[in-house]
């Protein structure tokens, strides 16, 4: 039903087992807020250069972020569904 990818961009990035340990949690996490559709998850286990070029190639930041710079895109995200009315249930198309 779902497809989780998790790629490790360098060799020794992680936990040995973080792979399962992801696909485990994405897994949980869908089931636990009821998403039925199919999704497609994908996870890169990087470093900090790793995440410059990432964030070059498709966000026009030349820089390294960290996860507290993408904790305001999480909070709008948020703000977003919960705009979508109280009929909206999480998964639901339109």
């Amino acid at each position: 039903m779902h497809e989780i990818a998790v790629s490790r961009e360098k060799t020794n990035l992680g936990h040995r087992n973080a792979a399962s340990l992801i696909r485990t949690a994405a897994e949980d996490a869908l089931r636990a807020e009821g998403i039925e559709v199919p999704c497609l998850i994908s996870v890169m286990l990087t470093d900090g250069e790793g995440i410059r070029e990432v964030n070059r190639d498709f966000r026009g930041i030349d820089r390294e972020t960290d996860l507290p710079s993408e904790r305001a895109a999480a909070r709008r995200l948020r703000s977003l569904s919960l705009r979508a009315g109280p009929g909206h249930r999480r998964g639901d198309a339109g």
